[in-house]
């Protein structure tokens, strides 16, 4: 945090230092700006994004071996004869949990860490790349969004529909 808040005080000292037009001001404070968004304030939400995958899948595992439907739910029931419709519906959501998780973890960050040069590992890619990166993150992000919302139903309607 503390280079941060020295990149973005040196841009203030340049921008007060320099009699210059309000569109010009704007321009540097707009740079100073993509400057923290690409080397801080990005990099800090993708990683508390990935772990929070993470641990999202890893406890949620624990949660259903705890439960004893792990391998009911991952196999939606193929063990049983697809026999339990509650095990289906919390499979369904499980599965697609998966689902999101592997896009953060292999198709989304390694694409960000390529569109952004996060830690300068891709500073000789070539823009057209790097766009096409942030495009295929960018993708993989929206259908994470999507994917979450019959997520979240599976999971809810397992739990509660066949409660009484």
């Amino acid at each position: 945090m503390l280079a941060f808040q020295e990149a973005l005080m040196q841009a203030i000292e340049l921008w007060d230092k320099t009699p210059v037009s309000i569109l010009d001001q704007q321009a540097v404070q707009t740079h100073a700006l993509l400057l923290a968004l690409g080397k801080y304030i990005t990099p800090a939400a993708l990683f508390w994004f990935r772990w929070s995958a993470m641990s999202t899948i890893v406890l949620g595992a624990i949660l259903a071996y705890m439960n004893g439907y792990l391998l009911e739910a991952y196999t939606l029931d193929a063990i049983e004869g697809f026999s339990d419709l509650k095990n289906i519906l919390i499979g369904t959501g499980m599965w697609l949990g998966t689902i999101m998780w592997f896009n953060v973890w292999f198709i989304i960050w390694p694409n960000q860490q390529k569109a952004l040069n996060i830690n300068n590992a891709y500073a000789s890619l070539p823009a057209d790349q790097k766009a096409k990166a942030a495009r295929t993150a960018g993708q993989a992000s929206r259908i994470n969004t999507m994917l979450s919302i019959p997520m979240l139903f599976c999971m809810v309607a397992a739990t509660h529909i066949f409660t009484g």
